[in-house]
């Protein structure tokens, strides 16, 4: 017989060991809101955010250091301007626009990074000089795009800062495109279409003024005419028309963009082509996209279960428990990702099955330990419309939320009570 004595020493040490597992998973639980998506909320200080600065001519620019805006000669509303804001934005660089290089003055406004202009707004014949002041101060300039052949033809000087030794013709039609390699991503490249099929769907500009560069000169994008390179596309010679390139004068470099290359998105990555050969390094955030999506997971409903059942051996919802959800966990763990769920109350909205109210806590509570979350899944099989869907779901959610509010409620009375 056992003592009394020993009786109680055994149920209180079972007391302890119960009130001790149990004490944890209340500790858990009330530590935890699994129904809450942390990453709904913003996390970093507004403080800590980048606003872009919109610098003007009239701005007090004693605070701003050099380097600290790009600036840009042009219309912001046209094209190429529109391409300047939003690579200015994507970049996180302050950007300042005037209309005419005569408002600008290096000692008042600091010098920018560097001058992008559009050489509409320009009078070469008389403000050329201004531009080789800029170079001689160490600001590179780019020109998005060039002005009429007549204009550059009649002005040395100009022809000089461009980098153009000869024009050789005011306007011809090349076959193709060639990218050179380290300039843009994916290497060297060839635009020239093959069947008429190929030519309907090219929308690169082929017509332009056949400009040969000068001595000092990288030359990054050329056109491709017959006669001028071989099966191999091996080029024969270096006379070829000039598309992008960049030439070294003064204390700074000059790109040239002969063509309205930079009217559209394209403009985006050849002016960050730019701005990397301007520099002997460039820092720029890598985008993960290693996102693991599991589309239709769980499934809160014991769907098609006779087939299951025959397969498996089981139900779906203790297939999903006891072999998906490991199987998930150990992959997470492995190679240290975390899971969106996109989960459904169901799929196959004709099965008589209902879905489970036990499954959808046992699974918010599984992914909100792991760090994970749970999205809504639209996926649905024949027979119901997306609306259906949305509606029938909205009603299972719905009853969800009230029977927590309830069961919150009666927690708080029984607390009272007590």
């Amino acid at each position: 017989m056992i003592s009394k004595r020993n009786y109680f020493i055994i149920l209180i040490i079972m007391g302890i060991i119960l009130f001790l597992f149990q004490f944890s998973q209340i500790v858990k639980d009330y530590g935890n809101d699994y129904y809450y998506n942390e990453n709904t909320e913003l996390k970093i200080p507004k403080r800590a955010e980048w606003e872009q600065l919109h610098f003007t001519v009239d701005d007090d620019f004693s605070q701003v250091e050099d380097g600290d805006y790009i600036l840009f000669l042009g219309d912001e509303k046209s094209n190429e301007g529109l391409i300047v804001s939003q690579w200015t934005l994507y970049s996180k660089r302050n950007l300042m626009v005037i209309d005419s290089i005569g408002q600008y003055s290096v000692e008042k406004h600091k010098k920018p990074e560097f001058l992008l202009v559009d050489s509409r707004k320009v009078n070469f014949s008389e403000e050329t000089e201004v531009f080789k002041e800029f170079t001689s101060e160490g600001i590179s300039i780019v020109f998005l795009n060039l002005p009429d052949v007549s204009e550059i033809e009649g002005n040395k000087e100009l022809m000089s800062l461009l980098g153009i030794s000869l024009i050789k013709d005011d306007d011809v039609t090349v076959e193709g495109i060639k990218i050179f390699g380290g300039f843009l991503l994916g290497g060297e490249t060839i635009y020239e279409p093959k069947k008429k099929s190929e030519e309907k769907r090219q929308d690169l500009d082929l017509t332009m003024p056949w400009y040969i560069t000068s001595g000092g000169t990288k030359t990054y994008m050329v056109g491709l005419m017959e006669g001028y390179y071989d099966k191999d596309y091996k080029f024969k010679n270096d006379d070829y028309p000039a598309i992008i390139w960049r030439h070294s004068f003064g204390q700074s470099q000059v790109f040239c963009v002969n063509g309205d290359y930079m009217a559209d998105t394209a403009g985006l990555g050849i002016l960050s082509a730019m701005i990397y050969e301007l520099s002997s390094y460039q820092l720029y955030p890598i985008v993960n996209a290693q996102n693991t999506l599991v589309v239709d997971f769980p499934l809160l409903s014991n769907e098609n279960d006779e087939e299951i059942n025959e397969i498996y051996s089981m139900s779906l919802n203790s297939f999903q428990t006891d072999i998906i959800w490991p199987t998930l966990i150990t992959l997470a763990e492995k190679n240290k990702i975390k899971y969106t769920c996109f989960m459904t109350p169901k799929y196959d909205y004709s099965d008589a099955s209902a879905p489970s109210y036990g499954e959808y806590d046992t699974y918010v509570r599984f992914l909100g330990e792991k760090d994970s979350e749970i999205g809504l899944s639209l996926e649905h099989a024949e027979g119901i419309t997306l609306l259906e869907k949305l509606a029938y779901d909205k009603d299972y959610y719905d009853l969800i939320e009230n029977s927590i509010l309830l069961l919150l409620h009666l927690w708080i009375w029984v607390m009272w009570m007590n």
